[in-house]
């Protein structure tokens, strides 16, 4: 077989010599007498499992994957569909194939695991991380040598486990999660309504498979009944969050600064100070892939980094994902010399179409060739107030004074900006800018920065700038947002590596009201994006101040507020355009 390893396609460098796995399943006990459960497949020939000592993948979960491993369901009986999320059992299943013992186990608090969470990603879970791994290193069946794998929630345990520099943690194959809790969950100080899978009824854990006892079944159904009954003292996520408004909030419920005590920034030195390999991975549509950037720009740990047209809790077409961990883990877990580490760090797709889509090595992030170009708001056709496709953006500012555009508030938009690609609700009911048909085609790749001055009737508000694409029929396409809420408008220096972005810390301190009337300037970053505009396409700029799926300030009666674009008070928006 020729040898081929290049991203997501990986041959002829291992083999698969095994047929299948075995599982085991046991508890395994922390610093403090808590129990984790954790389940481990070893690799067979014929039903028989391996016996010389393999190195060993795992992921540290809240979730259900012990009961899909084991049963094909998950907890709540529905039947588990490859690719109905990322494909994580077929992924492990390759693994073992390849010689790996894949293993999962339970956040405390959460399925079969005793104890419950004071918080999520806290210390106390980092710190059982650490023991897991220690653990799963020092067994007879491993041979000391650990990686771990995940997106989102089990993302960010891995970043934990780097926090404690865990014995035998050699790689981390880390997706789609935050750095910064707050800035990846509140973002310009309004907080998502988003992830509150940790907070489901805790009674439903008694859906997942019991941990196995072979000779008495009953003692493991009886121990699942005591493990779950403990999660009733868990606290709640989203409560937690929604009642800790500031960055520097105290959290009564958990007693700690919430957002500094889950937050990986604030343990940036720890993560560093880590012997592991990394491997980074986001989406051009994934909620937190600001946050990938910045753990990128942030962890001076060798690592790489893979950008695709992804949103976060799909499957990731027109790659194999499975294929790419499987070469990371041959190289860091096995020391197979496949050359991984010598292709440039960052590879990247367009994110376009899967027709249109091509893939791309780079050095560094954001690409290097970009040259900042502004386009200014400006009056519509009419010189009316804008309303769908009718306010312009234009590349020359505004010359004249006194010049704003008046909107009143419309909260019902049906759109959200996670996974909704979709334009028409929210350019209906929104303020839109829109430039007249390119007469070239435009690729923009990194951090567009709004710049634009507002007055509101109110004291406060909610502002979100959506970047569009418009094609020639004028069908919109969202590619990438920004939000901002008005009171957190100061912008200060960050305490982590923040790309030169503006950066609003959100303190208590920090927070100031709008004087009803009064032009405010808000600097707005939008999230990361790389997109080709293409030749007789518009791009347009619209702007809300709802959003459905997020928390906003709800008025009994609706503000209105003016959107300034004259010479004084100049809106604009900054596109990094590559030349």
């Amino acid at each position: 077989m020729n040898k081929v390893s290049k991203p997501g396609i990986y041959n002829g460098y291992s083999e698969a010599v095994y047929d299948g796995w075995k599982r085991f399943s046991e508890y395994v006990t922390m610093r403090d007498g808590v129990r984790i459960a954790v389940d481990y497949y070893r690799p067979t020939k014929n039903g028989v499992a391996e016996e010389k000592p393999l190195p060993v993948v795992w992921i540290f979960t809240p979730y259900d994957y012990r009961t899909v491993f084991a049963t094909g369901r998950f907890s709540d009986g529905r039947e588990y569909t490859p690719y109905s999320e990322e494909d994580t059992l077929g992924q492990a299943k390759l693994l073992a194939a390849h010689g790996y013992v894949f293993a999962a186990a339970e956040v405390r608090g959460t399925g079969a695991s005793f104890g419950f969470r004071q918080s999520v990603n806290s210390e106390i879970e980092a710190w059982d991380g650490y023991e897991i791994c220690k653990w799963l290193a020092s067994q007879s069946w491993s041979n000391g040598n650990v990686g771990t794998f995940g997106y989102s929630y089990y993302g960010a345990t891995q970043l934990e486990m780097m926090r404690k520099n865990p014995p035998g943690l050699k790689g981390a194959f880390i997706g789609m999660t935050d750095i910064d809790k707050y800035d990846g969950w509140v973002r310009g100080g309004s907080l998502r309504a988003f992830g509150t899978q940790p907070d489901a009824a805790y009674m439903l854990a008694m859906n997942n498979i019991p941990v196995s006892d072979e000779k008495n079944d009953e003692k493991g159904k009886d121990l699942l009944e005591k493990a779950v009954m403990q999660h009733r003292f868990s606290t709640k996520q989203g409560e937690n969050m929604r009642a800790c408004p500031y960055r520097d909030s105290w959290c009564e419920e958990t007693d700690t600064n919430l957002w500094q005590n889950i937050s990986n920034t604030s343990y940036l030195k720890e993560i560093n100070n880590s012997d592991t390999l990394v491997y980074l991975y986001g989406g051009w549509r994934d909620v937190f892939r600001r946050d990938t950037i910045m753990m990128y720009r942030n962890m001076t740990n060798a690592k790489k980094m893979l950008f695709g047209p992804w949103h976060h809790m799909d499957y990731r077409p027109g790659f194999d994902m499975a294929a790419e961990k499987l070469r990371f883990f041959d190289y860091c877990l096995k020391g197979i010399e496949n050359g991984i580490m010598d292709e440039p760090p960052i590879y990247y797709s367009t994110g376009g179409t899967k027709e249109e889509n091509e893939w791309n090595f780079a050095y560094t992030w954001p690409l290097p060739g970009t040259e900042n170009i502004s386009m200014f708001f400006s009056e519509g056709k009419s010189g009316s107030a804008p309303s769908f496709n009718d306010g312009m953006l234009t590349l020359y500012p505004p010359e004249t004074e006194n010049m704003k555009d008046d909107y009143k508030v419309i909260y019902d938009i049906k759109e959200n900006l996670d996974n909704d690609l979709e334009t028409t609700d929210r350019d209906e009911k929104g303020v839109t800018y829109t430039t007249a048909p390119l007469e070239e085609d435009m690729k923009v790749a990194g951090h567009p920065l709004m710049d634009m001055w507002i007055s509101s009737t109110a004291d406060d508000g909610d502002f979100f700038v959506f970047l569009e694409d418009i094609d020639e029929k004028g069908n919109g396409t969202y590619i990438t947002d920004g939000k901002l809420r008005a009171s957190f408008r100061t912008v200060t220096a960050p305490y982590y590596d923040f790309g030169g972005l503006p950066w609003h810390r959100c303190n208590k301190e920090d927070e100031h009201k709008l004087i009803p009337g009064k032009p405010y300037r808000l600097e707005i970053d939008l999230m990361p994006m790389l997109h080709l505009f293409r030749k007789g396409h518009r791009i347009r700029i619209t702007v809300t101040c709802a959003c459905n799926k997020i928390f906003f300030l709800q008025e009994e009666n609706a503000p209105i507020v003016s959107i300034y674009r004259d010479s004084v008070h100049t809106s604009y928006i900054r596109l990094p355009v590559v030349k």
